[in-house]
């Protein structure tokens, strides 16, 4: 069965007329947030097909509040290769048309066909009820019903029965089920259902239980009888001694010493308060001394403060003085320059010549220094590279990665769990032997004392006395223990031979200076390329060429000065008036800075007078001979009491050391114990005392009298009824194994018939949990569940679980009728929301295959947990928006 579209109107929720149609053949996920529609749209995909028409006891199919309209439910759907058209209005009018190809059908006609069709019966009066429900009723699982599947698959048994049938065959089972009854009939006059006893074997099982306990009682009362009195006798004794030793007065003696030693040690911790309060008064009193001389040096740091001030003053008339000076000078070569501007043009031409000259000299010597610069580089990067070079070719060990070392490193820590997994099972020797002495444990001497772990075979031998074998105890966890550590310890060794180390830290040492030798050989092959790019002997020729430029611009620069001789700089001979202007134009300047130094002359000798006032003011201040008398005696009266202070530190340590000695509170806890160990030994002797007394009035008021007579009864009288019980059950055995026999080639025609439906159970079981197996009952119902060795029913499940297993048969069971030709249409309302990632990333994996052989519909308000199912969506809130706009 296909289901194509659904169409509701004035149906709960939906006022307007909402559809859902274009359904794929597939698996369909209908989406939205609570409350938007989606359990109505289930509610109205069962309404209309399986509840009647006219029924009138179907409350809240009208919008709420308006109770005037009618609702009702349109669907198309494919069945046998033939399309379908139904439709139901509830209220007024109250129809129900069913159309297919030409055919019409309407009222309850059309009912009873859907009934024919999709293998379910109607309700005779009133709302449907699960039991009518049938093949629907199994398949359309609604929400928060999905771990339920008992209930379900009985009341649709009828048609999976009938589905097995068209498939195996008949199976006849009355001739041996007779017999199994008989059989039962017997074997339940002897036992419940469940397999425990009754009537006469359990009278007389409970018969031998009584006796038996009566037995016990009796030995019991007589062996207890016995104890009270060697307990009375040992009680006693006990008395007799303690009030003899009195051990309670010997530690009385130690409870007195120590509380006087106690009082002492409270007396020092007196001492140690008052001195503590002492030294806090004294370290205050120095902090005042320390305060005050902490002014005078601020006094003093400011006296120096004033000196650099004044030495400042003093330095920057200097400054002012060479200002002063160097202005003149520069006034008199202003003087001079104005007078030598008429005589420098002559030259200016062959003093412009000189100067390109020295320019292109200059050039040439700085790009001489530069390439000779560069070739001693590059011969240093390439001596360097080829030792590298050289030095990497000679080494004999193997080269070690990254990813090698942290292999060995986790080798060993494996082998070092390993070895603690093997220590904590592996059987422990203790020995401790005599001076001299000796044993020989293996291959190995054994002296004075130690610990050995063995985790295998052993074998002590004592020279004198024989051999011992020892074997390890732990049994199959230590043997696998052992192989795991040995297979470890071969890995990690092999590992360390393979990279030539003797442990990880020398394989990390050699990791670190192979990089360091990479990044070196880098290095070189950098610089070289930075300083020769085309190569060293390129380098070379153009350092020769150079210097031979060099040359020649040597020789042209010594011939222009031999013709200029000792003629002036002709650089300002250009234009002689332009000369003379700027030679008149820097005069003026350099007169008009030398009033500017005199002033600045002036006002640098003011301060610096003013600073040495107020420095020579504030050192008078300070050499006061009362200030530095009071200074004297500040420091003198720091100094001792820093002494006193010093002393009383040391004094206060001592009464530290000696209460740290004694311990006060070690001394109280051992009064506290002192005290509590005579209290209990004082009340345990009370206790005694009392529990004498009891005792022996118990004893005296009970006896012993008749219990010997009464045990021999009871063991007759249990003889006689084990006897009777042995009768019985070996006939309850009997019956037991004929029925169980029976009941197993019953099974084992039931598997036959099961066998279809077995096949799909175990090919969705595989796809969750490999390796997994089923029972099914004889109501086709899922029971037994068994997966890595363990074994258990599906009540026993956690919800999520049920849940699953609850979809898993559900599809099972489609694809079952889907081979008998019956329909298996699929709908799930928000199913699985109790599974976790995992779970439901497989369960997903289940309906995308289930989908390629039924339709499903899934309604989730989950979205976002099946976004990788891969099948067409439906947002009913979009659809719904859409539908209202148009």
């Amino acid at each position: 069965m296909i289901l194509h579209s659904l169409r509701v109107e004035n149906f709960c929720k939906f006022r307007q007329p909402f559809e859902l149609s274009d359904l794929d053949r597939g698996l369909n996920l209908i989406t939205g947030p609570n409350e938007a529609g989606k359990s109505t749209l289930v509610r109205a995909i069962r309404t209309v097909f399986l509840e009647r028409y006219n029924t009138s006891t179907l409350a809240g199919l009208q919008p709420y509040g308006n109770t005037a309209v009618a609702p009702s439910v349109a669907v198309t759907f494919s069945h046998n290769n033939q399309d379908w058209s139904l439709t139901k209005s509830f209220n007024k009018p109250q129809r129900c048309d069913l159309s297919v190809g030409s055919q019409k059908f309407s009222d309850s006609d059309a009912e009873n066909k859907l009934a024919e069709l999709l293998r379910y019966s109607y309700a005779p009066r009133g709302a449907s009820k699960p039991e009518h429900q049938g093949i629907p009723g199994l398949l359309w699982v609604e929400q928060g019903s999905g771990q339920e599947l008992s209930s379900a698959a009985q009341h649709a048994g009828d048609h999976l029965q009938a589905a097995l049938s068209s498939l195996v065959g008949s199976i006849n089972h009355t001739e041996g089920d007779n017999v199994l009854q008989q059989v039962v009939k017997q074997w339940s006059a002897l036992h419940t259902e469940k397999g425990n006893p009754r009537e006469e074997l359990k009278t007389s099982m409970e018969a031998v239980a009584e006796l038996q306990q009566q037995k016990t009682e009796l030995e019991q009362k007589i062996r207890q009888h016995q104890q009270d009195v060697d307990r009375l006798g040992q009680l006693r004794a006990d008395i007799a001694q303690l009030q003899q030793e009195k051990p309670w007065e010997q530690v009385e003696q130690q409870l007195a010493d120590a509380r006087q030693q106690l009082k002492i040690a409270e007396q020092l911790e007196q001492q140690l308060q008052q001195q503590q309060a002492q030294r806090r008064l004294l370290e205050e009193a120095l902090t005042n001394l320390q305060q005050q001389q902490h002014q005078l040096q601020q006094e003093q740091q400011q006296l120096q403060q004033r000196e650099q001030e004044w030495q400042q003053a003093r330095e920057q008339l200097a400054t002012a003085e060479q200002q002063q000076q160097d202005v003149q000078h520069q006034l008199q070569q202003a003087q001079e320059q104005y007078q030598a501007a008429q005589a420098s043009q002559q030259q200016a031409a062959l003093w412009q010549q000189l100067q390109q000259i020295q320019e292109q000299l200059d050039a040439l010597q700085q790009e001489q220094q530069r390439l000779h610069s560069a070739a001693e580089a590059a011969q240093q990067a390439s001596a360097a590279l080829q030792a590298l070079q050289e030095q990497a070719a000679g080494q004999s060990y193997p080269a070690i990665s990254e990813p090698a070392l942290q292999q060995l490193q986790a080798l060993q820590r494996q082998c070092e769990i390993s070895q603690a997994k093997l220590d904590a099972v592996a059987t422990r020797l203790h020995y401790k032997l005599n001076a001299g002495q000796q044993v020989q444990l293996d291959n190995n001497l054994l002296q004075g004392s130690g610990d050995i772990s063995i985790s295998g075979q052993a074998q002590l031998r004592i020279a004198g006395v024989g051999e011992f074998h020892i074997v390890a105890g732990g049994g199959a966890s230590l043997a696998s223990q052992q192989r795991e550590y040995d297979q470890l310890q071969q890995q990690y060794q092999q590992q360390l031979q393979q990279l030539q180390v003797s442990d990880p830290e020398q394989a990390r040492q050699r990791l670190q200076q192979q990089q360091a030798h990479e990044l070196a050989v880098k290095e070189q092959r950098q610089r070289l390329q930075h300083h020769a790019p085309q190569g060293l002997a390129e380098l070379q020729q153009q350092v020769a060429l150079t210097e031979q430029r060099r040359q020649e611009k040597e020789q042209q620069q010594h011939a222009l000065q031999q013709q200029l001789g000792d003629m002036a700089d002709p650089a300002a001979l250009n234009n002689a008036e332009a000369n003379l202007q700027r030679s008149d134009s820097v005069l003026k300047s350099a007169e008009q800075a030398s009033q500017q130094a005199d002033v600045k002359l002036a006002a640098s000798r003011a301060d610096a007078n003013a600073a040495e006032r107020e420095y020579q003011q504030l050192q008078q201040r300070l050499n006061d001979p009362q200030r530095q008398q009071q200074r004297q005696q500040w420091q003198q009266q720091e100094q001792e009491k820093l002494a006193e202070l010093a002393l009383l530190r040391q004094q206060e340590q001592q009464q530290r050391d000696q209460l740290q000695a004694i311990n006060p509170e070690l001394l109280r806890q051992d009064c506290d114990r002192f005290q509590r160990s005579i209290a209990n030994q004082q009340d345990a002797l009370q206790q005694k005392q009392h529990t004498s007394i009891t005792l022996a009035a118990k004893l005296q008021a009970e006896g012993a009298t008749g219990m010997d007579e009464a045990l021999q009864q009871t063991e007759q009288q249990l003889d006689y009824a084990q006897q009777r019980l042995q009768q019985l059950q070996r006939r309850a055995a009997a019956l037991t194994l004929l029925k169980d026999k029976l009941q197993q080639q019953r099974q084992l025609l039931t598997q036959k018939l099961q066998a279809p439906l077995q096949k799909h159970l175990n090919h969705y079981l595989n796809l969750l949990f490999p390796g997994a197996a089923i029972e099914v009952d004889d109501q086709l119902i899922p029971s037994g569940f068994s997966r890595s060795g363990e074994h258990g029913n599906l009540a026993d499940l956690s919800f999520g679980t049920r849940e699953q297993m609850g979809l898993i048969a559900r599809l099972a069971y489609a694809d079952l009728l889907q081979e008998a030709g019956q329909p298996t249409l699929i709908i799930l309302d928000d199913s699985l929301v109790h599974s976790d990632r995992s779970r439901l990333a497989q369960m997903q994996r289940i309906l995308f295959d289930a989908k390629q052989r039924h339709q499903i519909l899934l309604f989730s308000c989950h979205p976002q947990n099946w976004q990788t199912l891969g099948c067409k969506t439906f947002d009913i809130e979009q659809l719904s928006a859409s539908q209202t706009r148009q």
